[in-house]
């Protein structure tokens, strides 16, 4: 799943870094620097979501597959503009 949303980041040209990358302290799959935002990936639901998405302010959590497959689209159609005024 979180494959999906890696290729659409690199199709769309947005900067990242994945988890256990240098620079990726946080347990969440995808740090946006040029934006501050993270992305967390699930297929289900987990209890520890909440404990993830505490650590930092800016989390877009995507769970279940249909979810992901929509961000990954927003992200491919240039929906996903993030650190750009729109």
């Amino acid at each position: 799943m979180e494959r999906l949303i890696e290729d659409a980041l690199i199709e769309a040209g947005v900067s990242f870094t994945r988890e256990g990358q240098p620079g990726h302290q946080y347990a969440l799959d995808f740090y946006l620097p040029d934006s501050d935002v993270f992305i967390e990936v699930k297929r289900f639901h987990s209890d520890r979501i909440a404990a993830q998405t505490a650590r930092v302010p800016n989390v877009i959590v995507a769970q279940g597959k249909p979810a992901v497959e929509a961000l990954a689209a927003l992200i491919r159609a240039g929906g996903f503009a993030v650190g750009q005024p729109r």
